[in-house]
């Protein structure tokens, strides 16, 4: 069976705001700051991001976006999120994100029994 999910044209619509509001959000979290791998000491006010600290903001931007009643199921997002330094950009960080969002309420189902 087909998946339907993108026949609602919320739904890219949604997808495509959250992006913005996570690029915006790293970009303006982490301005022109250094790239170093997970584990590090460095003095903390040395403008450094690593990818575990790039993985608490995205938590962070996703429980902000599940108040304001766009995604849902936290606990899923967390444990589904992938964070790493790419190994042959070390320039780069790749993130693997899968929100859970908010669906639509369009159909209201009840069966009404009378019983004599």
């Amino acid at each position: 069976r087909p998946d339907p999910s993108y026949l609602d044209l919320t739904t890219p619509h949604t997808l495509g705001y959250i992006r913005y509001a996570t690029v915006n959000r790293i970009t303006q979290k982490f301005p022109r700051h250094k790239l170093a791998d997970d584990g590090q000491d460095f003095d903390p006010t040395q403008p450094i991001v690593t990818p575990s600290i790039i993985n608490i903001e995205l938590i962070a931007l996703y429980m902000d976006l599940r108040d304001a009643g766009i995604v849902e199921n936290v606990e899923n997002y967390k444990e589904a999120l992938y964070c790493e330094r790419d190994k042959n950009d070390r320039n780069r960080v790749n993130v693997i994100a899968s929100p859970d969002l908010v669906n639509q309420f369009r159909v209201f189902a009840m069966m009404n029994q009378f019983v004599l």
